[in-house]
């Protein structure tokens, strides 16, 4: 994938492996600004979190083209809330504000360094949060992304919200993760087994009943 400043966050390319997926991703945050690397550097493990301290920038972060592939599976409409749980420097922020006008972005990260980089790079909805705190209860939304943000207890906590959400209104939910999509098809079958999901190689579409 060749950057394009004036189509930065374009549709995956027929044939475009996931490492050039991922370059192009390093392309489009430092046209951005984003200060990743550094930043990442300068991090020391949170005691008790699992908060990816340690890896390579690019094995944190969702590509911004399968972001983009994604976003347009999911089709949200003007007023639908997105409700990225693990937002990191906020990728899928810039996407949406390109792309999905009227969309509203709500992106809680763990850690307060990347939330700040994010803003001052524009990323917009951001916040600090522990989505394990007890007193953290999730927002109404349309459409949530779910990673490996932390432990599996953390996970089973935040579907449990999600199946309360869903009794109440129909979402659609983004797994992305060993762990986070385990979970949903072992011991959710309100999620997984009412409407067919889409799987691909990185991530699972499953949506709720009507």
């Amino acid at each position: 994938m060749r950057f394009d400043p004036l189509q930065p966050f374009p549709l995956p390319e027929p044939g475009t492996t996931y490492a050039e997926a991922q370059l192009h991703s390093a392309e489009v945050d430092a046209w951005l600004g984003l200060r990743i690397e550094a930043i990442e550097a300068s991090l020391e493990p949170i005691p008790g979190q699992q908060a990816w301290v340690g890896l390579p920038a690019r094995a944190l972060q969702t590509p911004y083209s399968e972001l983009r592939e994604i976003l347009e599976s999911v089709a949200p409409r003007a007023g639908d809330r997105i409700v990225d749980l693990g937002a990191a420097y906020g990728r899928m922020s810039f996407v949406i504000d390109r792309h999905f006008a009227g969309v509203e972005f709500f992106g809680p990260e763990l850690v307060s360094e990347r939330v700040r980089e994010a803003e001052r790079c524009g990323a917009r909805g951001m916040f600090c949060q522990d989505l394990a705190e007890p007193g953290f209860a999730l927002p109404e939304a349309e459409v949530y992304f779910i990673y490996d943000f932390g432990t599996e207890a953390a996970i089973e906590r935040t579907l449990a919200e999600l199946r309360t959400i869903a009794a109440r209104r129909r979402i659609t939910v983004v797994g992305r993760g060993r762990l986070s999509r385990d979970r949903i098809e072992r011991g959710h079958p309100w999620l997984s087994q009412v409407e067919a999901p889409v799987h691909r190689p990185h991530y699972s579409i499953y949506r709720t009943a009507r």
